[in-house]
């Protein structure tokens, strides 16, 4: 297809490849599930299990879960134990806990089953919250599915030959995104988020684009992170049009009280892009606000922004990973499609269309093939040696029980 020819000119070998995966997260497997958890409160977690610690006072359960590409479908199964009056309820947030939207309440024992497609569909991130009531009412069984899809390129490549395999953990740390559109949102793209959705702070300047009403304005965009904040990174697209307009964006961790400056956007240009990485952060610091202060002589507006607010993960760690690879050896190509016949002088059959070219023959299956390997360490290198014929289908990660 020409549409790849870009993707074999990057060095794309790989036939049997498709983009889209699969997510899993059983969550009482989880051994460190409550230093995991967003929030997990007057919660035991022993065994597997999730109970209630004193039924008479509610307990919340936060789960985080984010993706580097685009969710397509989300199930949520769990295994619910209603002690006598207590209740389980479960809502999804996709603006990182600020609003919440219903799942569900349970109000019997047993197994329950969860489409989250219609509130997660096309986000990098959601979280799922358990507010738990009653004494004995907990979990047995908490696991998500999802399916997400991206692109081809960052996949690992495996050809005929010996491929050498690099493993490599990052920083434990955790990140926090706000990722609102700063235009307009149709009705039916119902789970796009708005900057407006991440609460933002206006004064002097509207909510959709930060666009200045008069001569000076600001906007604060309060975030929250689970873990120490270890910088703040942010993205924008603006408008400044006059020398005379400008942002001048600034970072508080104390609630207000105190600023300090991050950057400024201006340079009198019609539309221009920018990104800073701010690593002034004071120890011990879980909340931040950036703010935008414009002043504006002309026109001052951001058109795109996102902010990433990165910090340690309470629990993190490394932790063994297993990586698996299935691929076929001895497949042949594809064959060529059939070249199409010479018009034909005999009128056309029943409903007027002539005879199609027939459609390629699918390549029949090569050798199943697999690797296994478990990375003891955070950096490790593998070769895997493939045949001739070799048509990779597929590779798992997971952390190791």
């Amino acid at each position: 297809m020409s549409g790849l020819t870009l993707q074999q000119d990057l060095g794309d070998k790989n036939p049997g490849r498709v983009g889209n995966g699969i997510d899993e997260y059983d969550a009482l497997a989880d051994s460190k599930l409550a230093a995991d958890a967003m929030q997990c409160e007057n919660l035991t977690i022993a065994d597997g299990k999730i109970r209630i610690t004193d039924g008479s006072k509610p307990a919340t359960l936060i789960v985080n879960m984010p993706c580097s590409y685009i969710y397509l479908s989300g199930q949520m199964d769990a295994k619910t134990v209603i002690g006598t009056g207590g209740s389980i309820t479960a809502s999804l947030s996709l603006n990182n806990g600020l609003d919440w939207k219903p799942i569900a309440k349970y109000d019997q024992s047993g197994d329950q089953k969860a489409d989250l497609k219609p509130l997660m569909f096309d986000n990098y991130d959601y979280r799922v919250k358990f507010e738990i009531a009653g004494a004995g009412t907990g979990l047995d069984a908490l696991k998500f599915t999802n399916t997400f899809q991206h692109s081809q390129a960052p996949l690992p490549v495996i050809t005929a030959g010996d491929n050498k395999i690099t493993f490599s953990a990052g920083a434990a740390e955790g990140t926090v995104t706000v990722d609102g559109n700063m235009g307009n949102i149709t009705d039916k793209m119902t789970n796009a988020l708005t900057i407006s959705d991440f609460h933002p702070i206006v004064d002097g300047c509207n909510a959709k684009r930060f666009a200045l009403e008069g001569g000076s304005g600001n906007a604060i965009v309060p975030i929250s992170a689970p873990g120490d904040i270890t910088r703040v990174r942010l993205s924008a697209h603006w408008r400044a049009r006059d020398p005379k307009d400008s942002y001048t964006l600034s970072a508080s961790f104390d609630n207000g009280q105190t600023w300090k400056e991050m950057g400024k956007l201006g340079q009198a240009n019609p539309a221009t892009s920018t990104y800073l990485v701010f690593t002034d952060v004071p120890a011990n610091s879980r909340n931040v606000q950036v703010k935008f202060d414009g002043t504006q002589k002309n026109t001052t507006c951001i058109f795109d922004m996102r902010i990433d607010v990165d910090y340690k993960e309470p629990a993190g760690g490394f932790r063994p990973v297993k990586v698996t690879y299935a691929w076929e050896e001895g497949a042949p190509a594809p064959a060529a499609p059939a070249a199409p016949a010479p018009p034909s002088t005999q009128p056309a059959g029943k409903g007027g269309k002539g005879k199609k070219a027939p459609a390629p023959a699918a390549a029949p299956p090569g050798t199943p093939k697999t690797d296994v390997h478990v990375c003891n360490s955070p950096n490790e290198t593998w070769t895997i040696h493939c045949a001739d014929g070799t048509r990779p289908k597929s590779y798992t990660i997971e952390l190791v029980k």
